[in-house]
C-alpha cells in the first residue's frame, strides 16, 4: 500500500469492532474442523450481494439469500455477544456447540425518570451476580426470586405499588439476521410503561441467538416494571438489531381502524394479557405480507 507499518496500525485502530463466527447454529454443531469452511465478508447493504471465498481461496460474488452445502464463516462489522444464559459443558465429541445446549444471551437495561440507568446481562441474573434481582428472568434455570425460590409468572409490585410485565412467548418466522440465510437474530423489546400521561419507567430486553425460525411459549423474561391495571400501560417496540451498514428491522402492529395500513407500536392495556401480537415487517406492502414475529406478554 506504500504506507508505514504505524500508520497501517493507525488505520485499523479506527476501524469498527469485527466478528468472525459461524452464524448458524447447524454448523456450529456440525462443524469438527475437516470441511474448509466458506468465508462470507458482509460489511454491503442488506439488500446487496455478497463476496465468498471458497476453502481454495477463490473467491465469488453471490446473492445475500443464497445458501451453501459447506459450513459459513461470517466476517462481519460486530453486533456485540452475550453470554448464554445455560453456559453447560456436555462434553463435546466434536463441534463447537452441543446440540442440546441454549442459545440465547442478552441483556436487560431498566431506566426510570431521573435515575440512572441499570443494565444486566441476563446470564449474571441467573447466576445471580446482581443483587437487585427482582429484575432476575424467572425463566432462567437456578435464577433467585424475591421471597425466595425461582419461577413465577409475575404479579409482584414493587414499594410504588407497580407491577412487572414478562415476554411470556416468542414465534419468529423466517427471519434471518442481515439478511444471512440460517444466521440467529438480536432482538430488542424497547418498552416505557406510562401511568396516564406520565412515563414511569422503561426497559429494552435484548434476545441474542434466537432463531429464524423459533417458538417458545413458556418464556418470562421480565421486561419493565408495569401496572396493566389502575392506569398504567405498556408501549413496545420491536427491533431485529443488524450490524453496520445495515439499518435494524422493525417490526410492527397493523392497525386497519380507524384508517388502513396504519403502523403503531405495541399497546399492552388492562385487558391484553396474553394475547399473541402478530407483526409485520417495515416497509409494509399489503394485507398479505406475512407475520413475521409474535411475541406474548403476560403480568
Amino acid at each position: 500500500m506504500g504506507i508505514s507499518a504505524d500508520s497501517l496500525d493507525a488505520v485499523v485502530r479506527v476501524l469498527a469492532p469485527i466478528d468472525l463466527y459461524f452464524p448458524k447454529k447447524q454448523d456450529r454443531i456440525d462443524w469438527d474442523g475437516q470441511a474448509l469452511p466458506v468465508l462470507t465478508i458482509a460489511p454491503r447493504e442488506k439488500n446487496g450481494d455478497i463476496l465468498e471465498y471458497s476453502g481454495a481461496g477463490l473467491p465469488q460474488v453471490v446473492p445475500r439469500n443464497s445458501t451453501t452445502e459447506f459450513p459459513r464463516l461470517l466476517l462481519q462489522a460486530s453486533e456485540g455477544r452475550s453470554r448464554r444464559v445455560e453456559a453447560q459443558t456436555f462434553g463435546l465429541v466434536h463441534g463447537i456447540q452441543d446440540a442440546r445446549e441454549a442459545s440465547l444471551g442478552g441483556s436487560l437495561k431498566v431506566e426510570w425518570p431521573g435515575r440512572q440507568s441499570v443494565t444486566y446481562e441476563l446470564a449474571d441474573l441467573q447466576s445471580g451476580v446482581h443483587p437487585n434481582q427482582q429484575y432476575c428472568p424467572p425463566e432462567i434455570p437456578g435464577c433467585p426470586q424475591e421471597g425466595g425460590g425461582g419461577g413465577g409468572g409475575g404479579g409482584a409490585l414493587d414499594s410504588a405499588g407497580i407491577g412487572r410485565t414478562y415476554l411470556s412467548g416468542l414465534w419468529i418466522q423466517g427471519v434471518n439476521d442481515n439478511g444471512i440465510v440460517g444466521e440467529s437474530n438480536e432482538f430488542e423489546f424497547r418498552t416505557t410503561a406510562y401511568v396516564g400521561l406520565t412515563a414511569v419507567g422503561s426497559a429494552t430486553l435484548r434476545l441474542e441467538g434466537v432463531d429464524p425460525d423459533f417458538l417458545s411459549s413458556t418464556m418470562h423474561s421480565l421486561m419493565i416494571v408495569n401496572a396493566p391495571t389502575n392506569g398504567a400501560y405498556l408501549r413496545v417496540n420491536v427491533v431485529e438489531t443488524d450490524g453496520w451498514p445495515n439499518p435494524d428491522d422493525n417490526f410492527d402492529l397493523v392497525q386497519y381502524q380507524p384508517t388502513p395500513m396504519v403502523f403503531d407500536r405495541i399497546p399492552l392495556g388492562p385487558y391484553d394479557k396474553d394475547i399473541w401480537w402478530p407483526l409485520k415487517e417495515q416497509p409494509y406492502i399489503g394485507v398479505f405480507d406475512p407475520d413475521k414475529v409474535t411475541p406474548r406478554f403476560t403480568w
